[in-house]
C-alpha cells in the first residue's frame, strides 16, 4: 500500500537546542525519508536558531524547508507552513517534542485505516525520561491543565478540545480552507479554536497512543503560572469570537480579587509542594488565581492582527 507524504510543521521560537533535538529524531525515523517533510517555520527568533537550522539544511538527512516571519505567535506561523505544504498529511508538534522511531509510521498507517478526509490522528505525548519529572510536572499532564491522556483509550474517538497540536494529524484537504485564526498571540487556545470550527465541518479525533513522542520542556509552577495569565487572555478571545465560550466576568473579578491578597502564601506552599507531593487541589488554585488574572486583561484588550 503507498505511503502518504507527510508534512511536519513545527513552529519556532528561541528555543534552537530543543529544537535541534526534535528535528535529529525526526532524521531517525522508520518511515521512507522519501515520503517526509520537515517545515521549519521561525516565528521571528533572536537568537541562533537560523544559523543552527541552515547549517542542517546544508546537509540534508530528509527535505526540510526553513521559513522565517516576524513574531507573530504559532497560530500565523502554522499556516505559514500550511501554505508551503507539499504533503497529503499536516503533522504538527513543538520543537521541544521528541519523537519516538515509529512516530510517523504510526500516523501513517492509522491515516490508511480512516481515510475520510475529516479524520484526524491524536498521538500520546508525555515527558521526556531526560527531564527530572516533580508532581507538579505529573498533575500537569494528568488532569492538570497541559493534558488529559489519562482519561482517553487507545482506538476510540475524543472530543474537540484534544486537538493538541504537540502531536496531531490531519488531511490537507481537510484544513487547507480553514486556518488558525492569528488573532491568537500565544500558545493557548489556537488549536481549540480551529477544532471547534473543524468539528462544525464534521471533525473527528480518534486516539493512537503507539504515535508515541516526549515533551522535553522543563517546567516549574513559577513559569507555568506565567504561561497561565497568556491562556486566560486567549480564552478571552475566544469567548469573544465564539458565544459557546462565554465568560462570567463577575465571578473572573471576584475571584481575582479574593487571591490578590492571599497569593503570596498560597505561591510559598505552592513551592514547596510542587517538588514533594501532588496536591491538585492547591496546584489548580494557583493555576486559576493567574488563568482569571489573564482573563481580566484579555477582556479588557482590543486584539488585532500583527
Amino acid at each position: 500500500m503507498e505511503k502518504n507524504f507527510i508534512s511536519i510543521i513545527i513552529p519556532t521560537y528561541n528555543r534552537s537546542e530543543a529544537l535541534i533535538k526534535c528535528l535529529n529524531a525526526l532524521f531517525n525515523q522508520s518511515y521512507p525519508k522519501s515520503q517526509y517533510e520537515i517545515i521549519i517555520v521561525d516565528d521571528g527568533s533572536t537568537d541562533d536558531t537560523e544559523q543552527k537550522v541552515k547549517s542542517l539544511i546544508k546537509n540534508p538527512n530528509c527535505s526540510i524547508k526553513y521559513l522565517k516571519q516576524e513574531n507573530k505567535g504559532p497560530a500565523a506561523a502554522r499556516n505559514l507552513g500550511i501554505k508551503n505544504a507539499k504533503g497529503d498529511i499536516m503533522l504538527f508538534i513543538g520543537d521541544d517534542i521528541i519523537t519516538t522511531p515509529n512516530f510517523l509510521k504510526e500516523h501513517d498507517l492509522w491515516h490508511k485505516k480512516y481515510p475520510q478526509k475529516t479524520v484526524a490522528i491524536l498521538g500520546y505525548t508525555t515527558w521526556s525520561p531526560e527531564l527530572e519529572i516533580t508532581p507538579y510536572m505529573k498533575w500537569l499532564e494528568n488532569g492538570g491543565p497541559q493534558f488529559h491522556y489519562q482519561d482517553l483509550k487507545h482506538g476510540e474517538f475524543v472530543p474537540y478540545n484534544y486537538f493538541y497540536t504537540s502531536n496531531i494529524s490531519l488531511k490537507k484537504e481537510f484544513i487547507k480552507k480553514k486556518s488558525f485564526n492569528e488573532l491568537f498571540p500565544y500558545a493557548a487556545y489556537e488549536d481549540i479554536e480551529l477544532s471547534f470550527r473543524l468539528q462544525k465541518a464534521g471533525l473527528k479525533i480518534i486516539y493512537n497512543k503507539k504515535a508515541k513522542a516526549f515533551h522535553c520542556h522543563k517546567i516549574n509552577l513559577k513559569n507555568y503560572s506565567k504561561r497561565a495569565v497568556k491562556a486566560g487572555i486567549a480564552r478571552a478571545l475566544l469567548a469573544k469570537l465564539h458565544k459557546n465560550f462565554s465568560i462570567n466576568k463577575k465571578g473572573s473579578k471576584e475571584i481575582i480579587l479574593f487571591n490578590k491578597i492571599t497569593m503570596p502564601i498560597w505561591l510559598l506552599v505552592g513551592k514547596i509542594y510542587e517538588t514533594k507531593k501532588i496536591s491538585p487541589k492547591l496546584f489548580r488554585k494557583i493555576y486559576n488565581c493567574y488563568f482569571n488574572k489573564g482573563i481580566i486583561m484579555g477582556l479588557k484588550q482590543n486584539f488585532k492582527h500583527k
